[in-house]
């Protein structure tokens, strides 16, 4: 089916069901406001998730953490000085 074709079903349904253009797009606005949500608090519970992991972690383990992802003495000069302090 070419864009042309499913174009023409479409608008074709849309007239069926007695809807205006700006009624279409509201509806896609407000389908795409609730997959951004869903998307977000996804994130959220990710990000969560991964704090809750790395607090867990001793600081010998957050120092090899950081020289695994990083190199050995390599990048987060900030968060390695702020994990020898204490």
């Amino acid at each position: 089916m070419n864009k042309r074709t499913h174009g023409a079903k479409v608008a074709a349904e849309h007239k069926r069901r007695g809807l205006s253009g700006s009624q279409i797009r509201a509806q896609k606005c407000q389908k795409t406001k609730l997959r951004n949500e869903e998307r977000r608090k996804a994130r959220r519970q990710k990000a969560a998730e991964r704090q809750k992991e790395w607090s867990d972690l001793s600081v010998e383990e957050k120092i090899q953490s950081l020289n695994r992802r990083l190199g050995k003495g390599q990048g987060a000069k900030k968060q390695r000085a702020r994990l020898t302090e204490s």
